[in-house]
């Protein structure tokens, strides 16, 4: 398990290092993750260009203060538990059958925790990247919530969501109303990050 870094970092007394944060980028596949955490650096660090497969970690300094960036892969979409319970009779009922059994859909491979793991000793905060173009109903709501249960109690309290992709939004619609009528689990997940969320300038193509 890994921990979430709740110190604040004063850096080396004497000066020779500054001090530093850490930030942790979680978010689903086409979500504008790794454009995200471009942005923050302030260059191409990280490819946009293909999916990202493991977490990687970029730096920079910003006023003075050092800044490191892990770029993690997106998350994977839970199997619904109503199919896995189906899978579940259909192994009881035809146990004879030589059909092999199927893992259920769960975390992607590497999950949250590499990403932590590399910025040691963890993230002083986590950011969940999620797209407007995207839909984000109960699924979503899941890997999510099982994204951050992975990295321990107490993680939702260093959580904010990063809404990508809102030049796509109707010019009249605020992303507040989008929050609004997306539905119950956006609303969720912005709640259990206790409200915090920012709106990112960046163009998702």
């Amino acid at each position: 398990m890994a921990a979430v870094s709740s110190a604040s970092d004063t850096g080396d007394p004497r000066g020779r290092h500054p001090p530093e944060r850490r930030l942790l980028i979680l978010g689903g596949p086409q979500s504008g993750k790794t454009s995200t955490a471009n942005s923050i650096l302030g260059d191409e660090v990280f490819d946009i260009g293909t999916e990202t497969t493991h977490s990687n970690v970029g730096q920079t300094e910003i006023y003075g203060r050092r800044v490191t960036v892990v770029d993690t892969p997106p998350w994977a979409i839970p199997s619904d538990p109503e199919d896995n319970a189906e899978a579940d009779n259909d192994d009881n009922a035809g146990a004879e059958l030589d059909n092999p059994s199927r893992a259920p859909q769960s975390l992607d491979s590497e999950g949250p925790c590499m990403g932590a793991i590399l910025c040691p000793p963890g993230p002083h905060a986590i950011l969940l990247v999620v797209s407007v173009t995207q839909p984000f109903g109960d699924t979503e709501r899941r890997a999510a919530e099982e994204q951050l249960g992975a990295l321990g109690g107490g993680t939702w309290r260093y959580s904010m969501v990063v809404f990508t992709g809102v030049d796509k939004l109707p010019k009249e619609v605020f992303i507040e109303e989008h929050i609004a009528n997306t539905g119950e689990s956006l609303q969720w997940l912005v709640e259990r990050c206790g409200s915090r969320y920012i709106v990112s300038l960046l163009s998702l193509t």
